[in-house]
């Protein structure tokens, strides 16, 4: 009788920490989301995983800053269905932003809704024309399984110049990122088992690359003045950096290639010296498309390409260096 009377006092003894744990663990719902974001949207932890039936665009007028933004808070899941997409701004009209910052103990994932998740499950997020760049950033994201295969990557950038920090993107069907004629801040992002490049440039780009680890290569034929620095190229066999002569510089100086083997190139894909540059021995370059050395940058106005010792330039069949050329400005190797 004695023990029976002890084990009741204990039961009730613990039965309020037992209640009071209960109530203070978060409440976890799915929460179904698409159409217009027109209005300021916050995604709690406590609606999450939020399920994205049709596609998302965030854009409108609302609040004192008359831009809709769209915040979501650290370790929310985002799970989009099959081919769904979110654009943040659209291509005309209001502006929209996305607010996605999480932390590295609760990063917000942006993932697949399928039972068993697979590249390609869903399209992309794009920060389209009207995107609100300085009120948009990810941070401590995790974007992964999207890239279907008729998109352009998992991250789109059309016209805009949206900021990335510490974001994973993996998985994806198609590219990491798709950048078209734009000028993102990347930072401290890791691209791994992406099915094509994990950045891909093109039209006119700019902005920073810096402390990346990439490992499916990137294409850089671009119109650019990219900053590229203190990253680390991964070397992948399917999907060799890809650059305008131009580009090479930014590329090869202070950027690690790592783990490269036998079959490892830059391949400079077209294009004109035009500023000066020096090309290290970091990794062998092969010449696709013919190249001249011209132009008047520097202090003594004469385009000069520096070759560094051991490095070595391959060239396709057919293909040349001029260093000048019959008229204009002077060029130098």
């Amino acid at each position: 009788m004695k023990s029976m009377r002890l084990a009741l006092v204990f039961c009730f003894s613990i039965l309020p920490a037992l209640l009071l744990t209960v109530a203070a663990a978060p409440v976890m719902a799915d929460t179904t989301v698409g159409g217009t974001i027109s209005v300021d949207t916050t995604w709690t932890l406590a609606g999450s995983p939020y399920i994205v039936t049709s596609n998302i665009t965030v854009q409108g007028n609302d609040g004192t800053d008359g831009i809709t933004t769209l915040t979501i808070e650290p370790g929310v899941v985002v799970k989009l269905n099959s081919n769904r997409y979110m654009n943040i701004g659209n291509s005309s009209g209001d502006q929209g932003a996305l607010v996605a910052q999480g932390t590295a103990e609760q990063p917000i994932l942006f993932t697949s809704n399928q039972a068993v998740p697979a590249p390609g499950d869903w399209n992309y997020i794009r920060f389209f024309t009207t995107c609100y760049s300085a009120g948009t950033v990810m941070e401590h994201c995790v974007v992964e399984y999207g890239g279907a295969s008729a998109s352009y990557g998992a991250l789109y950038l059309y016209q805009a110049a949206p900021t990335f920090r510490s974001v994973t993107v993996r998985n994806s069907e198609s590219r990491g990122a798709y950048i078209y004629t734009s000028e993102p801040i990347i930072e401290d992002c890791t691209f791994t088992a992406n099915q094509n490049d994990d950045l891909y440039f093109k039209g006119t780009v700019g902005g920073t690359v810096s402390g990346c680890t990439l490992n499916s290569g990137i294409s850089l034929l671009a119109a650019s003045t990219v900053d590229f620095t203190g990253n680390t190229f991964n070397y992948n066999a399917d999907y060799p950096i890809k650059a305008y002569a131009n580009n090479v510089h930014s590329l090869v100086n202070g950027n690690t290639f790592a783990n490269l083997d036998a079959a490892s190139y830059l391949e400079v894909s077209s294009g004109n010296v035009t500023r000066d540059a020096t090309w290290t021995a970091a990794i062998p370059y092969v010449v696709a498309s013919n190249m001249t050395v011209q132009g008047a940058d520097g202090a003594d106005e004469i385009t000069t390409l520096t070759v560094e010792p051991g490095a070595t330039l391959k060239f396709n069949s057919g293909r040349y260096l001029n260093v000048g050329a019959a008229s204009g400005d002077s060029g130098a190797l």
